[in-house]
């Protein structure tokens, strides 16, 4: 399973061996809740992001990949 790098955002923490992200204090600050994967995702390869609570007043999710050359 894919685990996040330990270098995130300030208002990140990571649990669960690094495969969980938690966003600190969500609803009061919308900046530096930046995660990236430990190790570059393989050509075809799949992954998941499960959100398991929407705060209403900052609901914005983005997806970036970038490409390693």
């Amino acid at each position: 399973m894919a685990r996040f790098h330990t270098r995130t955002g300030a208002l990140v923490t990571l649990s669960n061996e690094n495969k969980t992200a938690l966003r600190n204090h969500p609803a009061q600050e919308f900046n530096n809740g930046v995660v990236l994967s430990a190790e570059p995702l393989r050509d075809n390869q799949l992954f998941e992001v499960k959100i398991d609570k929407k705060v209403s007043r900052f609901f914005l999710f983005h997806q970036n990949m970038t490409e390693k050359n």
